[in-house]
């Protein structure tokens, strides 16, 4: 995953195509909604064309992002409404058939060993660590009774196994398995100890037209991340944010985004440096739901994400030498929302090799190393200059 420094001695271009170049790299949205059946429909839903990177046909897997759900990787013990699959418990599974089958199932949904997008293993049916599993996943407290150190300790060995191996298959990939969970980070910092990536839900959930709280929700998801990067001695570790277009996509016609709540979820984050935002949605009703999303994309999401994508490379280039990354010196205050902010707001994140207030130095051995990994990025460079030059 090359950083922007690492391109100007590799395709000389214009200032403009520089700096297009660099929104590809420096703000990555990524959609990551089941929109296949739309496609190749009437209404002709196409969120690569605004530089949202986007699977082949719109699928969950493919050369851009992979998530994994419950259905896959899936040998691990677990409570359905109906019965109880594998043992039901951690503990009561055979965890040399769960590598098995993880094996299989990265290797089928992702073939090229040099992918290195986001891929997310969304484990949801019990959490890794006894006291986290409430409401109702108690089940999984009452089946285990007196027997909670066992259950800690299958949990543990299960996530940590199944990210090794998923490390180990795909090299490049920034791995993460998804708990959705408030807090309790603590008790799960052997888990993070093992990812390569943080992917932290930034959720919203009812039209409000109370935008500071809205964005104190997505400070404070940042900020713990960042602490967790901090404990782990990980502060390279990219963070990528869940976040949505609808507040409710399971309804039919469940409001968009509207300005203040897209201003927070995209926005913001970009001011605070994230590596890229993630854009899920449900698959409930989604053919009758094409042509709202193409056109919310067309006329909203779209333009609003090259907007910040043009605003983000313009601030590294004037701000960070193309070296790094603006981000906020003050993300509390409320410097508005789309605006051009001025540049004593920012101060510099700077890409590995580079340091100076506003990443003007540099280390030639670091810079080398950084250089090695442009060749990830060289089919994206080549594609994203094609895409905006024709647009």
């Amino acid at each position: 995953m090359a950083k922007a420094a690492c391109l100007i001695g590799f395709f000389p271009t214009t200032t403009t195509q520089l700096i297009l170049l660099l929104s590809l790299l420096l703000c990555q949205v990524y959609w990551n909604v089941p929109s296949g059946v739309c496609w190749n429909s009437p209404d002709k839903l196409d969120p690569a064309k605004f530089g949202i990177r986007t699977n082949n046909k719109q699928l969950f897997h493919g050369s851009q992002i992979v998530t994994f759900y419950e259905d896959q990787l899936d040998t691990d013990g677990k409570y359905s409404v109906k019965e109880c699959v594998h043992g039901g418990l951690p503990q009561n599974a055979d965890i040399h058939k769960h590598l098995e089958k993880v094996k299989k199932d990265i290797e089928k949904a992702i073939p090229d060993k040099k992918f290195s997008g986001p891929a997310v293993i969304d484990w949801e049916h019990w959490r890794p660590a006894y006291a986290l599993n409430w409401g109702a996943r108690t089940i999984y407290k009452r089946s285990s009774k007196d027997g909670e150190d066992l259950f800690n300790k299958a949990a543990r060995k299960f996530v940590r196994e199944t990210l090794l191996l998923a490390k180990k298959l795909r090299e490049q990939e920034e791995w993460e398995c998804a708990f959705k969970f408030e807090a309790y980070n603590l008790q799960l910092l052997w888990m993070y100890q093992h990812v390569n990536a943080f992917y932290p839900p930034i959720y919203l959930f009812e039209l409000n037209e109370r935008s500071e709280k809205e964005k104190r929700y997505v400070y404070a998801r940042i900020v713990m991340t960042r602490w967790l990067q901090k404990k782990l001695a990980k502060l390279n570790t990219p963070i990528y944010l869940f976040s949505k277009i609808e507040y409710s996509p399971y309804e039919l016609d469940a409001p968009f985004y509207n300005n203040h709540s897209l201003c927070n979820s995209l926005d913001y984050p970009a001011d605070n440096a994230v590596k890229g935002v993630i854009l899920w949605s449900s698959s409930a009703n989604m053919t009758q739901r094409c042509g709202r999303i193409s056109e919310y994309v067309d006329g909203v999401l779209g333009p609003k994400v090259q907007r910040i994508q043009a605003r983000v490379a313009k601030c590294a280039s004037k701000v960070c030498s193309n070296h790094g990354r603006c981000q906020l010196t003050q993300p509390k205050r409320d410097f508005g929302c789309g605006d051009e902010h001025y540049t004593e707001h920012y101060s510099c994140k700077c890409d590995t090799g580079y340091g100076g207030e506003y990443c003007q130095h540099g280390n030639n051995k670091k810079k080398h190393r950084a250089q090695v990994r442009i060749r990830v990025q060289r089919r994206y460079i080549r594609e994203g200059i094609t895409a905006y030059e024709n647009d």
